[in-house]
């Protein structure tokens, strides 16, 4: 999670917006792109460029998303793909979990668990089925896409949504780290520019 000092450094840098809202942030879509690897081979892995980020203060603010504030949130199982009310329910679930010393489910769990009905969701039409999890309409949409039916057909819907979840959970877990990692490069940054000579600034204005 970010801190005070991160938070000030990525609103100075126009890569988040100040106002903090449900759980959610704005955030440039500059998080999502990587910078150029210097000399790196091209097999580098997608792991080793999730730490950087790029971003053009031109376009910077060209398109915005929203990212949770803190990854066992219910507005994270909302990114993941549920509506509103069923993230809340499974946060809250998972929150009031017993025995958490000793219970090692991550949120990521308690949202596949809530995929599988006992098995009941794959009798069912897919539309219905996925309707039923609480899964967000947008998400429904996506897996349903008549361009992707021969795909979807080769598994059961309980798989595609898991897998779904799986996949944005992963894509969650990424951009927190692009953005603790971009503050942190912004907080070196500031701390090494050269401060201003003593009487710079007077003789400038005179």
């Amino acid at each position: 999670m970010l801190d005070e000092e991160d938070h000030k450094a990525l609103v100075a840098d126009s890569i988040i917006l100040p106002k903090v809202a449900g759980g959610k942030r704005k955030v440039s879509a500059a998080l999502l792109s990587s910078p150029p690897s210097s000399g790196a081979s091209s097999t580098t892995s997608s792991s080793a460029s999730s730490a950087f980020v790029r971003y053009h203060p031109a376009t910077v603010w060209g398109a915005k998303f929203d990212l949770p504030t803190d990854i066992n949130s219910a507005a994270a199982v909302e990114f993941c793909g549920f509506n509103a009310s069923t993230a809340q329910s499974i946060y809250t679930r998972w929150h009031g979990r017993p025995d958490k010393e000793n219970n090692p489910d991550e949120l990521i769990d308690y949202m596949k668990a809530d995929c599988l009905g006992a098995g009941h969701y794959n009798q069912m039409p897919p539309a219905e089925a996925l309707a039923r999890m609480g899964l967000s309409e947008h998400v429904q949409r996506a897996i349903l896409d008549e361009a992707h039916t021969q795909v979807r057909l080769t598994d059961t819907t309980t798989y595609w949504a898991r897998d779904t979840l799986e996949v944005n959970w992963e894509t969650l877990e990424r951009l927190m780290q692009n953005l603790k990692a971009a503050a942190t490069r912004s907080r070196a940054s500031k701390k090494a520019e050269p401060a201003a000579a003593p009487g710079t600034a007077q003789s400038a204005a005179t």
